[in-house]
C-alpha cells in the first residue's frame, strides 16, 4: 500500500498516454454503432466509480496489456535463444481497477473507502509478483544483454504502433476534468465542503478537495516526498483513517462529489455530442489494436 497521489498530477499522467489497454477494460463499456440524437442515453452513470463517457472509445491506462504482450514476445525469444529459464510475466490483464483507483487512474474516495485506506491506494494487480520477476530478468539480461536487446527489437517491431490520426480521448478528458473544477455549482459546494472541514483545524485546507491530504496532513501522517515520489507508513494510521473519514463524509453532504462528477459527465457529454463520428473511428482503431495484442499473447503462452 502506498500513499496516493494528487488526482492533478495523476490526471497528467493520463494525459501524456495516448492510453496502453483494452477495450474490454474500459469503465464506460463500448459505445453502440449508429447512435441516435440523445448521446447520453449510450451510457450510464456510476459516481461509486467514476465512469465516464468518453472512457469507451480508447483503451484504459491502467490495463497490463501492451506491457504484457511485449513481455512474453520477449520472453518467446530470449527462450529461443537458449535462456530457458526467462520467467513468466507478473502481470494479471484482469486487474486494472482497484478499490481506490479506477482504469483510467481516477481516484476513488467515499467513506467506505476512506475507513479502510484513508488517503492510501490500494494497489491494482500484484506489485510484488511484478517486481519478482522483473528481478528474475534482470539477472538474467545482465549476462545476456546482447540476446535481449535483439528480443526486444523484435518485440516492438511485432507489437507495431499504436493507432495514429485518431482523436486524443484522455487529452479531451482533461478538458472537461479542468472546466468541471470551475463549474459554479461545484464552487458552491466546494465552500460548503470547507466549511464542514473547519473543525478539523488544516491551516493549508486545498481550494480544490482532490488535492487532499495537503503538505500539513502529509507531515501530521508521516509521509514524506523525495525526487516526486512520495513514501510513508505502509498502511494508514489512525489519525489519517479519521480526516479521510470526515474529508468522505463533508464532501458527500456538502453536495460535492455529486456537484463535480455531473459537471464533468455534462461536458465530457457535449465532447461526445461534438466528436462523435471521430470517437466511434477512435474505437474501431483500439479495438483492431487490442485483438492484435490479445492475438500476439495468445500466440506465445501468455
Amino acid at each position: 500500500m502506498r500513499p496516493r497521489l494528487a488526482a492533478v498530477a495523476v490526471l497528467a499522467a493520463v494525459m501524456s498516454l495516448t492510453a496502453c489497454t483494452a477495450a474490454d477494460d474500459r469503465d464506460g463499456g463500448d459505445p453502440p454503432a449508429g447512435a441516435g440524437s440523445d448521446v447520453e442515453s449510450m451510457f450510464t452513470k456510476n459516481v461509486d466509480r467514476w465512469a465516464m463517457p468518453l472512457d469507451g472509445f480508447t483503451m484504459a491506462p491502467e490495463s497490463p496489456k501492451k506491457d504484457a504482450a511485449r513481455w512474453v514476445l520477449v520472453r518467446a525469444c530470449m527462450i529461443g535463444k537458449g535462456h530457458t529459464d526467462y520467467p513468466q510475466s507478473g502481470f494479471d490483464l484482469s486487474q486494472t481497477e482497484s478499490q481506490t483507483r479506477n482504469s483510467w487512474y481516477r481516484i476513488l474516495f467515499d467513506e467506505s473507502i476512506a475507513k479502510t485506506w484513508g488517503y492510501h491506494e490500494q494497489p491494482i494487480g500484484s506489485p510484488e509478483r511484478l517486481d519478482a520477476a522483473a528481478a528474475a530478468a534482470d539477472k538474467i539480461v545482465d549476462n545476456a544483454l546482447d540476446d535481449f536487446d535483439a528480443c526486444n527489437a523484435e518485440a516492438r517491431e511485432q507489437l507495431g504502433d499504436v493507432p495514429a490520426g485518431v482523436i486524443d480521448v484522455p487529452k479531451l478528458g482533461i478538458g472537461a476534468f479542468e472546466g468541471a473544477k470551475q463549474a459554479p455549482e461545484v464552487l458552491e459546494a466546494v465552500q460548503r465542503w470547507k466549511d464542514c472541514m473547519a473543525p478539523q483545524g488544516i491551516p493549508d485546507l486545498p481550494d480544490d478537495p482532490f488535492d487532499m491530504p495537503v503538505e500539513s496532513l502529509k507531515a501530521r501522517f508521516g509521509w514524506s516526498t523525495t525526487g516526486g515520489d512520495t513514501t510513508g507508513p505502509a498502511t494508514p494510521g489512525i489519525e489519517e483513517i479519521a480526516v479521510a473519514t470526515a474529508d468522505a463524509a463533508c464532501r458527500t453532504s456538502s453536495g460535492f462529489t455529486q456537484a463535480r462528477y455531473d459537471a464533468e459527465w455534462d461536458r465530457q457529454i457535449d465532447q461526445v455530442s461534438s466528436n462523435l463520428a471521430a470517437l466511434e473511428r477512435t474505437s474501431e482503431a483500439w479495438d483492431a489494436y487490442e485483438a492484435h495484442l490479445d492475438e500476439l499473447i495468445a500466440a506465445n503462452g501468455g
